[in-house]
């Protein structure tokens, strides 16, 4: 009898905590969701929507984020296909190629006179192995008081360009995981205070990377240029590249640089004068590096630099050639 009376009261209790819990049944509709679009982020324009001009294929005239819609063939050889003429543009090719298999002096991509903060990525420009399809794939427009600043190129493939693959005379530019090739001239070009990092230069007909002063150079490979593989002046930090297979220098610098960390192998000599896998101007710091097989000298110094802790080995003349004094020591050579 004692046991059924707790019993019955136990399944009292769990009746009474159960009516207390509440209705499993929703009151309220569910939330809608609240996830943003792309284009309530950041508002984008389709660059095939766009209209031109007679020498311009697609010309941006107003600040904002564009993107590709398809592939570019341009059949018309008086044309540039995408001029920015404004401040503060984001174009983003989508993985898209624009290309041209005619003749043309024009560039693929021209940015305006004075423009700041152009971002383009993202694609390939693709010209013609068998006629100069484009002058430059990314240039600009300017004299030395109205350059472009603050352009930054990422994940842009160019080849087959009659000039320079990327060609810019402003300053504060951001050039990053590209490649140029095969293009008539220089590879990239930049100006001061620019960044090249993790780009692939080559088989172009003259540098594969030149640019001025205060820049970083960093983890490009760099290889098969018709002239030095990279050609810089003062005050630049040149470190993790890999140069091989390049024309007269490896690389090629002025004066008080940092040369750090560099793969330089196999340069070719020049039909006159000569050839190194380094080559540095007064008060350079070059450590690290393997410098070999090159024809010429290993490293070449002019005045007062300090060269330490370098692999310098089967290169055909002198593995260090300083021409004054400086500081040479804990490098392992053979000659």
């Amino acid at each position: 009898m004692r046991t059924m009376i707790i019993k019955s009261l136990a399944i009292l209790a769990l009746a009474a905590g159960m009516s207390y819990a509440g209705s499993l049944e929703p009151t309220v509709a569910p939330t809608a969701g609240t996830m943003k679009t792309l284009d309530q982020i950041e508002a984008r324009r389709p660059l095939q929507s766009i209209g031109g001009t007679t020498n311009q294929m697609y010309l941006i005239t107003s600040s904002g984020s564009y993107y590709l819609t398809g592939n570019i063939v341009c059949t018309n050889a008086d044309q540039t296909i995408i001029t920015i003429n404004a401040n503060n543009v984001k174009l983003d090719l989508n993985g898209f190629t624009i290309s041209r298999y005619v003749e043309s002096a024009y560039n693929a991509i021209t940015i305006g006179s004075s423009r700041t903060n152009v971002e383009i990525y993202n694609g390939s420009i693709i010209g013609s192995s068998t006629v100069g399809a484009f002058a430059n794939g990314i240039s600009n427009q300017g004299t030395l008081t109205t350059q472009v600043v603050d352009l930054k190129v990422n994940n842009v493939v160019i080849k087959y360009v009659s000039n320079n693959g990327i060609s810019i005379t402003g300053i504060n530019s951001t050039i990053e995981n590209c490649t140029a090739e095969n293009c008539g001239q220089i590879g990239i070009n930049t100006n001061d205070s620019s960044i090249i990092r993790n780009c692939r230069v080559a088989l172009n007909g003259s540098y594969g990377i030149a640019t001025t002063s205060k820049c970083m150079i960093e983890k490009n490979i760099i290889r098969d240029n018709g002239s030095s593989g990279l050609y810089c002046l003062h005050y630049n930090i040149i470190t993790g590249n890999c140069c091989s297979d390049n024309v007269g220098f490896g690389l090629q610098t002025g004066s008080i640089n940092i040369i750090k960390d560099n793969i330089v192998c196999r340069t070719e000599e020049v039909a006159t004068g000569t050839t190194a896998g380094i080559y540095a101007l007064a008060g350079s710091t070059i450590i690290n590096n393997n410098v070999s097989s090159n024809s010429g000298y290993g490293i070449w110094s002019i005045q007062h630099c300090q060269i330490r802790n370098n692999t310098c080995i089967s290169n055909t003349s002198r593995d260090i050639y300083p021409t004054s004094t400086g500081i040479i020591e804990d490098n392992y050579t053979i000659n």
